[in-house]
């Protein structure tokens, strides 16, 4: 008999863990090698269910058609389509490399609420504005986390040569983008982190301007951080107006400018 862990609990494709003995274990066999062939199985499972997964959502894309301006995400946050897509009542996002090349969406319903579908590889991946197209153009990459703040980001940069908005999804996210748009696009001489600002009162913690900051310093890139807390660059082109905020971005960026690209260690 299988020791009790090993019955009970393995894990299962994209991370999951799964109740039950895997069927694929030979109980016969020394625990090491049922060990390692339940860990060959799961490598298996799991490959081929992010397989999957691209290839549905690569299906997903292909049949939703260009989300329309009145969607209720949008309206509320105050930002066009940017070529988003829609499948029925959710928002398409597509999470990109830089070649272009789709390895996932996101949904956004009508209430705001997201998600991805099981197995979306997010790490690394992110939705251009405008395309993949603007950003190979793009000597400016500004980054931000989700899709509307993106979006308004788009609206407030005060650029002066071609630039590209991008959303990374989340704070967690920023450094890998960055990285790989980087690498791949040697071209995008400037990349500017759009920060959530997720100060509140009684913590010190502030995930956004955390994540954004270490991203920052590791490639030697510039901060840009909305002055109201807690909020972001959305927040406050929807509270005060795309003039006002626009004045708010240009202050932040000569702050930006004037302290330079942050350095790690320093």
């Amino acid at each position: 008999m299988l020791p009790l862990r090993e019955e009970r609990r393995h894990q299962g494709p994209c991370g999951g863990v799964q109740r039950g003995a895997p069927p694929f274990l030979d109980r016969g066999a020394p625990r090491g090698a049922r060990i390692e062939a339940e860990r060959r199985k799961s490598a298996e499972g799991e490959k081929s269910a992010r397989l999957q997964a691209v290839q549905a959502a690569r299906k997903l894309w292909r049949a939703s058609a260009p989300a329309g301006p009145d969607h209720p995400y949008l309206t509320r946050k105050q930002i066009p389509p940017h070529g988003l897509r829609q499948n029925g009542g959710a928002l398409v996002v597509p999470l990109m490399d830089a070649s272009g090349e789709l390895h996932g969406v996101q949904l956004i319903e009508a209430d705001g609420s997201k998600r991805y579908p099981r197995c979306t590889a997010k790490t690394g991946h992110f939705w251009p504005l405008g395309g993949v197209e603007e950003l190979r153009k793009a000597e400016t990459v500004v980054i931000a986390e989700g899709v509307a703040t993106a979006g308004s980001v788009a609206e407030l940069f005060p650029s002066s040569g071609p630039f590209c908005a991008v959303a990374a999804m989340d704070a967690g996210n920023l450094l890998a983008v960055a990285r790989g748009i980087k690498t791949a696009l040697p071209g995008a001489r400037r990349v500017i982190f759009a920060a959530d600002n997720d100060a509140r009162e009684g913590t010190a913690a502030n995930p956004g301007v955390d994540h954004a900051t270490r991203a920052a310093a590791a490639l030697g890139g510039a901060l840009v951080v909305p002055p109201a807390v807690p909020g972001d660059w959305n927040d406050r082109a929807c509270a005060r107006g795309i003039a006002a905020a626009r004045e708010e971005f240009a202050r932040a960026m000569k702050k930006a400018e004037e302290a330079g690209p942050l350095v790690e260690g320093k």
